[in-house]
């Protein structure tokens, strides 16, 4: 019987997830055993009525086979309580499958830790390469030198670097948790359906070697398939990942630089302030007609009868004053305390900053690589042990020899 009939078998598995299957157990293989039992009854009961020397060996050649399954399905059955009382034993887990979930959960949250670091590292380098600043030195009044830098895009192929570690580890956190989601699957669906009826399918006639195929397959969902993930999760536990533990430990806020902190200081200080925001917002002539009103008014107060030509002779001398001499001095003073301000600032030093992202190459993205090279070590072994495993386990039991769809791969 080709291994396509297993599909048919497995349908209801595929569907699982808004299909209930029944749970099946011990006595629905009982149930088969004696419905075999008949069959094997009736072959005995023909063979003997027809005396035909081929009735006669097939019933016997049925009859052996019949004896063979049930020891067949006890030892596996032993096999399968006593795996999962080896790992209660030694783990706080009640089988191998949610042994090997908690495996995975540990290296996933691994590898979020060191993708969160990058992130934000992605996050510091990007404000680096983009800041750029631009002041203007007052040279007299009116004459103003404006310059503007970018002193840290040189820093953007970093940004390549960090986008390709974060695209690895979004594989490598997709491919270990659909491991993860995998293993659930078959906790809650190989125990109670696909074993069961492995087990019936190879007490019954008819059926033996698709229920052999059936049994290899649930030895290697239930027993090499997360073995295969425990020994991936000790490894992943004995070798020593230098660059993924100092990037977990890693702080980011190394990455902020001077520079960008002292224009935000500077900014802050200048926006902040009421007065300074306002005053400049204005303009020139908004500032002198007002202070030139207010000076007048205030001057004229108390002159009623000559109000109107104490006004109009003292506003426009002082408007002209204001607009012509003061506000250019006020400008002017602070165009210079800003100018100041800047030569300050061109004096930090740049090369302090670009060795503060030394971390990113040499821990960030080797450790991005070590989860890479170890995931796809993984994702290797992991194949080799559960297909291998199944194809001896299906062949012992005399199954499919070859498990067609999957038998190309080793």
């Amino acid at each position: 019987m080709r291994s396509w009939w297993l599909f048919l078998f497995l349908l209801p598995v595929v569907f699982s997830i808004t299909i209930d299957l029944p749970k099946l157990d011990n006595t629905f293989v009982m149930l088969v055993g004696m419905l075999s039992v008949l069959v094997i009854v009736m072959y005995s009961i023909v063979a003997s009525f027809t005396q035909n020397p081929r009735y006669m060996a097939y019933f016997k050649i049925e009859l052996q086979e019949f004896i063979t399954s049930i020891i067949i399905v006890a030892i596996a059955m032993a096999f399968f309580t006593g795996a999962d009382a080896t790992v209660q034993m030694f783990s706080n887990e009640d089988n191998s499958v949610e042994l090997a979930e908690a495996v995975t959960e540990s290296i996933l949250e691994d590898i979020g830790k060191v993708y969160t670091k990058i992130a934000e590292a992605y996050n510091y380098v990007g404000i680096a390469t983009g800041f750029s600043h631009s002041y203007t030195v007052a040279n007299a009044f009116y004459i103003y030198t404006a310059k503007t830098e970018m002193p840290f895009s040189g820093l953007s192929p970093l940004m390549g670097s960090l986008q390709s570690a974060a695209s690895q580890l979004t594989m490598q956190y997709f491919a270990f948790y659909a491991l993860k989601l995998v293993a659930g699957f078959i906790s809650a669906v190989v125990p109670t359906f696909v074993l069961p009826v492995g087990f019936a399918l190879r007490i019954f006639p008819f059926t033996r070697k698709l229920g052999s195929t059936l049994i290899a397959i649930s030895a290697g969902a239930l027993v090499f398939f997360p073995l295969s993930l425990v020994f991936i999760g000790e490894i992943y536990n004995q070798i020593d990942f230098s660059n993924v533990e100092e990037a977990k430990a890693f702080h980011t806020e190394k990455l902020e630089i001077d520079q960008y902190n002292f224009v935000l200081d500077v900014s802050k200080a200048i926006c902040g302030n009421v007065f300074l925001r306002t005053l400049f917002s204005i303009g020139d002539i908004a500032f002198s007609l007002i202070t030139s009103l207010t000076i007048c008014a205030i001057s004229c107060i108390g002159a009623a009868v000559l109000y109107g030509v104490c006004f109009a002779g003292c506003f426009f001398p002082l408007f002209d004053l204001m607009l012509w001499s003061v506000w250019p001095l006020i400008n002017f003073g602070f165009m210079s305390a800003y100018s100041a301000a800047t030569a300050i600032f061109g004096s930090l030093d740049y090369s302090a900053a670009v060795s503060q992202m030394e971390p990113v190459i040499k821990i960030l993205v080797p450790a991005a690589a070590e989860l890479s090279v170890f995931t796809i070590f993984s994702m290797i072994f992991i194949g080799i042990i559960t297909i291998t495993g199944t194809r001896a386990v299906s062949s012992a039991l005399g199954g499919e020899q070859i498990l067609y769809g999957i038998s190309k791969i080793l």
